[in-house]
């Protein structure tokens, strides 16, 4: 059996208990719970996850597609239901590790060090394991050219430590260079982000056809194994057309529920260093991210 730790306000949503109550119940230890940093948890034992080791890296060149956001709330969902997570900074931004609230990061702890041949030791929070990144890391850059295979380091050695994990998530930086291809061929395909815009549609196109550069690197059929529409505005005539068009591919790639805009409740969550699931408020957040994980795990079954 392994500990699952459910965040106390997602616990008491699930039984319709009030907050209050439920902090209550936690202080006087009514209920199993743990305390880390500002958060209560209610522990709960579920059974151990199957240790598939499947590798996604989230990918798309274009920014503020909701890429990182996604990474951070989908590995604290997969996580949430007993599931052992990493996570992967290949992000020179930082950001997933920023909004972890993970600090004091140095160079020995982000993918630098396999230009040493050495994948980092994960850090914990949250629940799940993460590889964090920092400025420093853009270094990798320029190193990874003169190291021999260089952009498959990533890959070689995540797959020595697959079996310790059910799911490994990469965030890849936006952009089309070394390190992105480094993160792009560390697993077996795209979770892609699709911003629901004209530009965010268009902008496909190109992941599309990287994709296929991808695809016949790692000698794989199809590298786009899940397409997630995000900051979808139902309201909105061009959102609403862009969304369509992402519905257009499900023929060829699986297409995940649209993750639609809510800027107050992920605001919120980026300033408190925290997945959206433990932001008050933010519950049809948190029912969208359960369904796209729920996409993510039919990915996983096909993968097998």
């Amino acid at each position: 059996m392994k500990e699952r730790l459910v965040p106390l306000p997602l616990w008491a949503e699930q039984r319709g208990i009030p907050g209050s109550t439920a902090r209550r119940m936690a202080e006087e230890r009514e209920i199993p719970a743990r305390k880390l940093g500002r958060y209560w948890y209610v522990v709960e034992e579920v059974e151990e996850g199957g240790g598939q080791g499947r590798i996604f890296t989230l990918f798309n060149h274009a920014g503020g597609v909701g890429k990182t956001t996604l990474a951070r709330d989908l590995g604290f969902e997969l996580a949430s239901r007993g599931l052992r997570v990493l996570l992967v900074d290949a992000d020179p931004q930082a950001n997933l590790t920023h909004w972890l609230g993970i600090d004091g990061v140095e160079e020995k702890d982000t993918l630098l060090s396999l230009a040493h041949g050495v994948l980092p030791e994960p850090r914990e929070a949250f629940g799940v394991h993460l590889i964090p990144s920092s400025l420093r890391t853009a270094v990798l850059d320029v190193k990874l050219k003169s190291l021999p295979a260089g952009e498959l380091l990533l890959r070689r050695k995540l797959h020595t430590i697959r079996a310790s994990y059910d799911f490994i998530l990469v965030d890849s930086p936006p952009s089309l260079g070394p390190l992105s291809f480094l993160a792009g061929l560390a697993g077996e395909g795209f979770v892609v982000p699709v911003e629901t815009t004209a530009k965010g549609l268009q902008g496909l196109d190109g992941v599309m056809e990287v994709s296929e550069l991808y695809a016949s690197a790692a000698g794989a059929s199809n590298f786009i194994r899940l397409l997630v529409p995000t900051r979808y505005d139902p309201r909105s005539r061009t959102a609403q057309e862009a969304l369509q068009g992402v519905l257009r591919l499900a023929r060829r790639f699986r297409v995940a529920p649209p993750l639609h805009e809510r800027p107050g409740p992920f605001r919120r969550s980026a300033a408190e260093r925290t997945p959206i699931h433990m932001v008050e408020g933010a519950q049809e957040a948190v029912k969208e991210i359960r369904d796209i994980a729920d996409a993510l795990l039919q990915v996983a079954q096909e993968a097998v």
